[in-house]
């Protein structure tokens, strides 16, 4: 379980979050979704103990995420929107070093289930630099989640924009483990639909609105979140 407690986070004068209170439970895929510049990021890397909160913690756990780093990078996974891996590996030796930094037992089977699971055939001798941009997005998640993870953090995991790697990445999101948490953050709310249990728009490092499945099914619910969001970032 992740529980953030009257979390705020300054940068030099400015509050980007903002006295957040917020529990995840296992099971759940959370949506996080806003504009640019709402604190998306932020809140990503807060969780994932990469930031020291101004006040207020994250528990992952009971343990909080920025002491008990140990933990926390046993149990949890971040991949930040912008992540650049050795652009002279293979992609079958990234997933092997990555399988074997995380202690997996059988590191070359490991590589070669992730290799069937992303169908990453196609690539497996191809170095990382030699990939258009979303293949490397593609191969930054799955060496990320080689070890299976109680905990996701996804930022961005669209971008770029390529239907033939997204439709890959959903597939697998699909359908995440009982134990396991995903939190995935996007400006884009089509692409957090399919995917999330709850859906909550941050906007000037606040929770504004949360939203469940069952309210975003139709066009016009889409819609109209839409525009309740484009309405909140107007002057």
């Amino acid at each position: 379980m992740i529980e953030i407690q009257d979390l705020r986070k300054d940068f030099a004068h400015d509050e980007i979050i903002k006295e957040l209170n917020l529990a995840i439970h296992p099971g759940e895929t959370l949506g996080l979704w806003g504009r640019p510049k709402t604190g998306l990021t932020t809140l990503m890397r807060l969780i994932a103990g990469i930031l020291t909160p101004t006040t207020g913690r994250v528990l992952i756990d009971d343990r909080h995420a920025v002491v008990d780093r140990t933990y926390v990078t046993k149990v949890l996974s971040y991949v930040p929107e912008k992540l650049a891996l050795p652009s002279g590996m293979r992609v079958r030796d990234i997933l092997h070093f990555a399988a074997s930094l995380r202690g997996l037992p059988n590191p070359r089977y490991a590589a070669q289930s992730f290799n069937e699971k992303f169908e990453l055939d196609d690539c497996w001798d191809l170095r990382f630099g030699h990939l258009p941009p979303s293949l490397q997005k593609l191969l930054c998640v799955a060496q990320a989640l080689i070890h299976e993870p109680k905990i996701i953090l996804l930022d961005e995991p669209m971008q770029p924009r390529d239907s033939w790697q997204k439709q890959r990445l959903m597939q697998w999101l699909k359908d995440p483990a009982p134990y396991a948490i995903r939190i995935i953050s996007s400006h884009v709310l089509e692409d957090l639909i399919p995917l999330c249990s709850r859906i909550l728009t941050l906007h000037e490092g606040r929770v504004i609105r949360s939203y469940a499945p069952d309210q975003l099914k139709s066009p016009r619910q889409i819609q109209a979140a839409l525009q309740l969001n484009a309405e909140s970032g107007s002057p």
